[in-house]
């Protein structure tokens, strides 16, 4: 795990609770129902809690109006503030949190789940929120709702956030929500709050807390309305820690430091279906941003692309300025972007050491020139120089990407329309194709809102970075250095394979069969088809009709001869996609006559009998290779593999 250690953070622990004068406030709590108040150790999955407190009951929100006809999203003022930012959690649903980041918003803080640590009590939208605010740069924090009654609770309170901000890149302190009126100690005589012995719980619930957080390495802190600043949370032990003052007003009332002040939560930002609470960072600019870890003395911690660069460095791609400096703002240059591709591909040697004047032999990029120079994925000046230190534009950035991933069997086929673009016409002719394709897949976006393209215009090496990221890993469960990740990327690139669901891609997942089809129509072009009912289980207006109907009609896919049927939904074995594929490339007109001797492989028996000549063929070419040392033809083809398989296939075939 990447730890974090820093100095006294702009930030606080979360703790909040009873409803004070001003409008105070409180952090998202969980939505499940229970018993409030109990005393014994009791693992909080089994009590089926449900958050009550100043501005929960019974596990749902309970919405306090500002006082008067205040709307605190304009009139909220703080002089000062130095950026805005935003708290979430699975309340708020599905974010687009491109809109979000375009929006404006500075950070956000994300909500892990509540409660001690056990999955089910993780929030439902946690890993795609912190997934995405990592892909897009956004800065952000996470925060636990606590349920915690004594110092054993509140460890394993720690225990559950550790454990979900494992690999990630946090740039705001881990925060601890304590609101929840179950954790105030009752006079067992009058049932109202005993605030000495409330007191002394909470501080030492915070300090066992903070203290967990703090040893991992993390900076931490206290979030807390008005009232429980004021009245409970008084202990020295509180003023270690940052603090978060909830508190829904136009103006912070709180007399004590703080450093973030949550001043709504009827905020209204796009990308967010309803409310958010709405957030002012105060003070400290100076301070602001999480001590950067790695080697490089010119970052911080919350900078937009420190994810990227993160990665980057850890898979050996880019290379710094020098030990100590990256140089995130510096113009690109022609020599470090090939040699990024260069690494990316696991430095493989050239051969023609004589290819341009002024690449001379032993630089660091000497090598990377020379292969995609061979490879066509750079040329050289009409003056036979290469210019190793001149800046990339944006439009040669996207040739450069472009002819790369051509190069490794990509196909480029599915371009965007580049018309909305204010600038467009200034993108050269031979940059058109390129910047229509990187732009259709989200490597490039528009700048000034998405109106430009700025194809003239000098790339970043932060912008660099970022764009190796989107391509290294575009779903948030395929790590940059799996096995299947350079195919899984290029299958996406070559808008072949999407995800199971939102940045999430399931390599484990066995294929279908419906969707193998699915993917060889798109490699056909998606070619217009007319439905006829030749499967009783593939109807008329399902997503694979007419995949089904266009493999069937060209004699890529037969269906069950004992049933007749199809099997939209059944996976796909090793011999059924070699089948397809084999059939696919010999009605694309690619020569099919290179077969290898399956006899080698101890269960070529198993090979049933219409699929002999397509694996013969599969493993002549490379595309499929031995499991083992087997074949095993009928075992289930995973999404993992089936994306290597087609890339090999795209690299055969080419």
């Amino acid at each position: 795990m990447k730890r974090i250690k820093m100095k006294r953070w702009l930030c606080a622990a979360l703790i909040a609770g009873m409803l004070a004068t001003n409008g105070t406030a409180a952090l998202a709590a969980e939505p499940e129902t229970g018993t409030e108040g109990t005393e014994e150790l009791i693992p909080e999955i089994d009590q089926g809690l449900k958050a009550n407190s100043f501005r929960y009951q019974d596990g749902q929100p309970v919405r306090q109006e500002a006082e008067g006809t205040r709307d605190l999203n304009t009139e909220a003022y703080h002089e000062n503030a130095t950026r805005k930012g935003i708290d979430v959690s699975e309340w708020q649903g599905e974010i687009d949190w491109e809109q979000v980041k375009e929006s404006g918003i500075d950070f956000a803080i994300l909500r892990v789940g509540y409660g001690g640590d056990d999955e089910r009590q993780d929030d439902k939208y946690f890993e795609r929120n912190v997934s995405e605010c990592e892909r897009l740069g956004i800065p952000y924090g996470v925060y636990i709702y606590s349920y915690a009654t004594n110092t054993e609770r509140a460890r394993s309170e720690a225990a559950h956030v550790l454990r979900l901000v494992e690999g990630h890149h946090l740039a705001y302190p881990i925060f601890f929500d304590m609101e929840d009126n179950s954790t105030l100690v009752r006079n067992p005589v009058s049932n109202g709050v005993d605030i000495q012995a409330t007191q002394k719980r909470l501080a030492e619930i915070a300090e066992t807390f903070c203290a967990a957080i703090e040893e991992a390495g993390y900076p931490v802190g206290v979030y807390a309305n008005l009232s429980w600043l004021n009245e409970y949370l008084t202990a020295e032990c509180f003023s270690q820690w940052y603090t978060w003052v909830a508190q829904w007003n136009t103006t912070c009332t709180y007399t004590g430091e703080y450093t973030l002040w949550q001043y709504s939560d009827t905020g209204e930002v796009p990308g967010i279906a309803g409310r958010v609470d709405m957030n002012y960072l105060i003070g400290y600019p100076e301070d602001h941003g999480v001590p950067y870890q790695g080697k490089y003395q010119d970052l911080t911690g919350d900078e937009w692309f420190i994810g990227a660069v993160d990665l980057m460095m850890e898979a050996g791609v880019m290379d710094g300025l020098s030990e100590t400096v990256f140089g995130p703002y510096e113009e690109l240059t022609r020599s470090q972007t090939v040699t990024s591709l260069w690494q990316i591909e696991g430095k493989p040697r050239a051969t023609d050491a004589s290819r341009f004047p002024d690449v001379s032999a032993g630089e660091s990029y000497t090598d990377a020139v020379l292969w995609a120079s061979e490879n066509g994925i750079v040329n050289g000046y009409s003056n036979g120089n290469f210019g190793p230190d001149d800046t990339v534009t944006r439009e040669q950035l996207a040739k450069i990407v472009y002819n790369y991933v051509t190069y490794k069997g990509c196909l480029t086929t599915d371009k965007a329309d580049l018309s909305g673009y204010q600038d467009a016409g200034w993108v050269s002719d031979f940059a058109a194709d390129a910047m229509a394709w990187i732009v259709g897949r989200g490597l490039i976006k528009g700048k000034e809102d998405g109106a430009r393209l700025d194809p003239q215009g000098t790339t970043s090496r932060a912008e660099y970075a970022v764009l190796l990221q989107r391509f290294l890993e575009p779903f948030a469960d395929v790590p940059y250095n799996a096995w299947y990740a350079k195919d899984v990327a290029l299958v996406y690139l070559s808008s072949l394979m999407t995800g199971t669901e939102d940045n999430i891609f399931s390599a484990g997942d066995n294929l279908a069969r419906a969707q193998f089809a699915t993917i060889l129509y798109r490699m056909s072009g998606e070619p217009a088809v007319t439905y006829q009912e030749i499967f009783p289980d593939v109807p008329e207006g399902e997503w694979y009709t007419n995949a089904v109907t266009w493999a069937n009609e060209n004699g890529v896919i037969t269906g069950y001869e004992a049933t007749g049927t199809f099997g939209p939904g059944d996976s796909i074995n090793r011999e059924q996609l070699a089948t397809m594929l084999y059939r696919y490339a010999s009605l694309t007109g690619c020569d099919v006559s290179e077969k290898a001797d399956l006899s080698v492989y101890p269960d070529n028996a198993a090979v049933n009998a219409f699929a002999r000549e397509a694996m013969a063929w599969c493993v002549g070419k490379g595309i499929i290779t031995g499991d083992n040392g087997n074949l095993s033809p009928q075992k289930n083809a995973s999404r993992a593999e089936c994306a290597t398989m087609l890339m090999r296939y795209l690299r055969a075939v080419r």
